[in-house]
C-alpha cells in the first residue's frame, strides 16, 4: 500500500526569522523531515498543505500570495529531488480557525487518498489544524491513518506514532475527550514543562486519597495547572469545579461547599447542592486554601479523611469520591508551625506538592518567550496587525519584577494592544513598570538561591530527596548548589 505523509507548512518554523521566504534548514519540521525521515520511512509522497495561494500559481495581482510556500516547495524539491512532493492549496486564508472547515478540507483530501496509508503530522499548523487531524484519524473509517509528531531529540529528528485509536464516538464527544479548554492561549515555557509532567504523572493516582497542593505566588498559573491535572487523569469526563475559599466568610463557604436544606436559615428557600455534591466522581479546586478559618478547616478536614459531609440543615451524611487540588501563594507549613493552619490538614492536602516559580525567577530569556507568545494572539481579540515594541521597551519588560507574574505580563501588552499603535515606545508602558526600581537590581542567581530556600524552608524536617524533587535537580546538583550557597538545611 502507498504510503503519503501530509503536513501543514509551519509558517514560523519553516522559515529563518525576520525573513519572507528563505528556509531555516536546522529549524524547520517539513525540511528535515524529508532529510533525515522521508526515506528512511519508505514514503511515496509528501502532500504540504498551505492556507492561502502559492505564488507559482495562476492567479490574478489582486489575489494575496504566499511567498514563503513558495520557497519552502522550490528548497524542498532543490534539496531532495527524489521525493516525491505534492502542494496543495486550501483556501482557508480567512478561515484558519474554523475547525469545521478546516476538517471538511482536509477530509476531502484524506477521502481522494483512502487507498493509501495515511500519516497526519500534527506536529505543524495552528491547534485547530492539529485537533482537526485527530479527529479526522479517530472519526472516518473509510481511510487508514496514523498521527505523526515529527522532533527532535538530542540533536536528532524522529518520527513518532501517537497511540491515538479509531473511535465510535461522536464528534462532539471525541472534542470533548482530547480538547483542553484554554490550551490555545497557554504557553509551556522550559521551566513549567517538567512541572506539568510531573503533574501527568500524578493525575494516573487517581484516588481521592492523593491530593495535590500547588503553591505558586499569584498569576503563576495555579488554576490551568490544577485544570490540567483534572484533564489528565480518568476523570476528565467529570466535573471540575473551582472555588476562591478568601473570598467568603465561614458560612457563605461552608454553604458553598456541603449546600444547605430548604429553611436552615433566613433565605434558604430552596435546597442547594454544594461543590462536593456536585464534583462527586470529579475534581474540586480549592484556590487560596491558606485563607480559610480554623472552624473550615476542622470541617474540611472531616470531608477530606472520610469522604462524607451533611449539608447545612441536614442529618443525612452524604458520601462522595472527589479528588481534591487545593492551591496558595502562602507556606502552609510556617503558618502550621505558628499555630495558624491545622498540621494534620496540611498533610492531608499535602500528599504531593507542585511548585509553580515566579516570573522573575525564570529569566529573561522565558520572558522574551511569553512576550512574543502574547503578541502573537492577543491580534486576535482586537481584529488587529502584531503591534512592535521598540528595542528601549521591550528591555524594560524584560528587566521589570513582574509582582503579578504572567498575568501580570499579560494585562501590561493587553493594555498597550488597546492603545491601537503600531509601535510601542517607553512611555506607553504603565507607570509602574517604567519606574521600577527593583529592575536594576534584577539578580537571576539570587533569585535561584531565594529559590532554593523556600523551597527547602518548606519541606524543612523531611526527606532531602522531597526537596532536590520539588526544585527537579538531581541530588549532586542539589548538594553542589548548597554548598556553593552555603544555605543550612535547617
Amino acid at each position: 500500500m502507498k504510503k503519503i505523509f501530509i503536513s501543514w507548512q509551519a509558517t514560523r518554523n519553516d522559515y529563518i526569522k525576520g525573513s519572507a521566504n528563505s528556509v531555516d534548514k536546522i529549524t524547520s519540521p517539513n525540511y528535515n523531515f524529508h532529510k533525515e525521515i522521508y526515506s528512511q520511512m519508505n514514503y511515496n509522497e509528501h502532500i504540504l498543505l498551505c492556507s492561502e495561494k502559492d505564488i507559482g500559481d495562476n492567479i490574478d495581482d489582486a489575489t494575496p500570495i504566499n511567498v514563503q510556500f513558495s520557497s519552502l516547495i522550490g528548497t524542498l524539491k532543490k534539496d531532495f529531488p527524489k521525493n516525491t512532493i505534492t502542494k496543495h492549496y486550501l483556501d482557508i486564508e480567512k478561515e484558519t480557525k474554523s475547525l469545521d472547515i478546516i476538517l471538511s478540507k482536509i477530509t476531502d483530501i484524506a477521502l481522494q487518498n483512502k487507498d493509501c496509508e495515511l500519516h497526519f503530522s500534527i506536529s505543524t499548523g495552528n491547534r485547530i489544524m492539529q485537533l482537526a487531524w485527530m479527529l479526522l484519524h479517530t472519526n472516518e473509517r473509510d481511510i487508514t491513518s496514523k498521527l505523526m509528531q515529527t522532533e527532535k531529540h538530542e540533536g536528532i529528528w524522529e518520527i513518532n506514532t501517537l497511540n491515538i485509536e479509531k473511535s465510535n464516538d461522536t464528534k462532539s464527544a471525541i472534542l470533548k475527550s482530547i480538547s483542553h479548554e484554554g490550551e490555545d492561549s497557554y504557553c509551556l515555557t522550559d521551566t513549567l514543562k517538567p512541572v506539568y509532567e510531573k503533574a501527568s504523572n500524578y493525575a494516573q493516582a487517581d484516588t481521592r486519597k492523593v491530593s495535590v497542593l500547588i503553591t505558586g505566588e499569584s498569576g503563576t498559573g495555579k488554576e490551568h495547572l490544577a485544570n490540567h491535572i483534572h484533564k489528565s487523569s480518568s476523570r476528565r469526563e467529570k466535573p471540575f469545579y473551582t472555588i476562591n475559599c478568601g473570598a467568603f466568610n465561614d458560612e457563605l463557604l461552608r454553604s458553598e461547599l456541603f449546600g444547605y436544606k430548604k429553611g436552615s436559615f433566613t433565605g434558604a428557600d430552596e435546597d442547594k447542592e454544594g461543590l462536593f455534591g456536585k464534583a462527586d466522581g470529579g475534581t474540586l479546586f480549592l484556590d487560596e486554601i491558606g485563607e480559610i478559618s480554623s472552624f473550615m478547616q476542622q470541617a474540611l478536614l472531616r470531608v477530606l479523611e472520610s469522604g462524607e459531609f451533611q449539608p447545612i440543615g441536614s442529618v443525612e451524611t452524604k458520601k462522595v469520591n472527589v479528588k481534591i487540588i487545593s492551591a496558595t501563594n502562602k507556606d502552609l507549613k510556617a503558618l502550621s508551625n505558628n499555630g495558624k493552619f491545622r498540621l494534620d490538614l496540611f498533610y492531608r492536602l499535602n500528599t504531593v506538592t507542585l511548585v509553580l516559580p515566579p516570573l522573575r525567577e525564570r529569566g529573561v530569556e522565558e520572558i522574551n518567550v511569553l512576550i512574543e507568545h502574547f503578541l502573537d494572539i492577543l491580534p486576535e481579540d482586537f481584529k488587529c496587525p502584531r503591534i512592535k515594541l521598540s528595542s528601549n521597551c521591550l528591555k524594560k519588560l524584560q528587566m521589570y519584577s513582574y509582582p503579578g507574574n504572567v498575568r501580570e505580563l499579560r494585562n501590561i501588552l493587553l493594555g498597550l494592544y488597546a492603545l491601537y499603535k503600531n509601535r510601542i515606545e517607553v512611555s506607553d508602558l504603565p507607570k509602574d513598570v517604567i519606574n521600577d526600581d527593583s529592575a536594576t537590581s534584577f539578580n537571576l542567581e539570587q533569585a535561584k538561591k531565594l529559590h532554593y530556600i523556600k523551597t527547602i524552608a518548606h519541606f524543612k524536617g523531611q526527606t532531602k530527596k522531597m526537596m532536590y524533587d520539588a526544585l527537579d535537580v538531581d541530588v549532586l546538583t542539589f548538594e553542589k548548589m548548597i554548598k556553593k550557597w552555603n544555605i543550612n538545611l535547617n
